[in-house]
């Protein structure tokens, strides 16, 4: 018997833990998940988690407002939280973690999930620790930040628990041959789920809204974050000259954590923000076939990885003069890595605006 806890901050991240949990439970193990708010509706998803009895123990933790204050006053109860792990988890969690587990599988390398490992090893030495992929940036670099993780293994070091890095035991790829990176632990091979079982699991969960089974475009342009996070704008005036090639046929997937519609006010047609990931969407068949565009969303290469197979898409990062946030060589020669291997074999690339502009229009007519 295996006891596992998944830790997800992420709806992709909660599909993938669902495969991932699929391809390694056997009877008689015990697989619990955490999941956070880091998400919209997280608090919704985590509910109907524990009413499908998927998991054995579901626990939702509360980690934004506790881990990424902005006062400073904030800022020194983080520093607490740090060198206190197990005060740090309760205020997370409003509970202690029950189990003593045997595996832990991630993707988010944070405080939260230092404290939650560091939980674990003092319950048991001998923890394995497991990181699962999140689309095309777990494939550039190994640690969202090296210098948190050393400093986790010096705290653990002084309680006299055992280091980060002595229960990490290697990672989990849908695609582990396109890695940028070596490790001196191995990667796994992640397998896709497209049986019907897997697709109805997640339409219950996120509970897919009949709008996206309804959907007439032909084409949906994905938005990206860059908005939210950064004030990134140029992406709204190109998807209005697109929108003025293609008219009628064009609709904008707002982005799960977008507060405001920018597009609605310029008559572009607008799918409702329900927080739904188009990861689930695209799982649950609902859309059908469609044209896809964005300007650099993970979205359509992780939608790749996820579902091996996806429909004719647009990158048009290039079809802007403006430097798009996050953007580096690492992304273009992934992109290239992808292609050359034959996974993304519908995916097209315009050099510029009038190269796109010229091939839209060759479709329209």
């Amino acid at each position: 018997m295996v006891k596992r806890l998944f830790v997800c901050n992420t709806p992709y991240q909660l599909i993938v833990a669902f495969m991932l949990f699929r391809q390694l439970s056997r009877e008689g193990d015990i697989n619990d998940i955490i999941l956070t708010n880091n998400f919209r509706n997280s608090e919704k998803v985590s509910k109907r988690l524990s009413e499908i009895k998927f998991f054995h123990r579901v626990y939702y933790a509360t980690i934004n407002s506790v881990l990424f204050p902005k006062e400073w006053k904030s800022r020194v109860r983080k520093i607490l939280l740090f060198l206190f792990p197990e005060r740090g988890v309760k205020k997370c969690l409003g509970e202690m973690l029950l189990g003593d587990y045997d595996e832990i599988y991630y993707n988010n390398d944070d405080l939260f999930l230092y404290n939650i490992s560091y939980l674990c090893m003092k319950k048991k030495k001998d923890v394995k620790i497991f990181r699962f992929e999140e689309g095309y940036s777990t494939y550039i670099t190994p640690f969202c930040s090296v210098r948190a993780k050393k400093l986790c293994d010096i705290r653990n070091r002084w309680y006299r628990v055992g280091k980060f890095s002595d229960g990490f035991s290697g990672s989990y790829f849908y695609e582990p041959s396109l890695v940028l990176y070596s490790s001196s632990t191995p990667f796994f091979t992640l397998n896709r789920d497209r049986s019907e079982e897997f697709k109805q699991m997640v339409s219950q969960l996120f509970e897919i809204p009949a709008q996206y089974r309804g959907i007439k475009e032909e084409w949906i342009v994905f938005e990206e974050s860059f908005y939210e996070d950064t004030g990134f704008s140029a992406d709204l005036d190109l998807y209005k000259r697109i929108n003025g090639i293609l008219k009628e046929d064009m609709i904008v997937k707002m982005h799960p954590r977008s507060k405001k519609d920018r597009f609605t006010p310029e008559m572009i047609k607008t799918l409702q923000n329900d927080g739904i990931p188009w990861e689930a969407v695209l799982l649950s068949g609902a859309v059908g076939s469609k044209k896809f565009i964005s300007l650099a969303s993970g979205s359509i290469i992780n939608s790749q990885l996820l579902l091996g197979k996806l429909g004719e898409s647009w990158l048009l990062y290039r079809c802007t003069s403006q430097q798009i946030p996050n953007l580096n060589t690492e992304f273009e020669y992934f992109l290239k890595k992808l292609i050359d291997k034959g996974i993304l074999t519908n995916l097209h690339v315009p050099d510029s605006f009038e190269d796109l502009e010229r091939k839209l229009e060759e479709r329209v007519i």
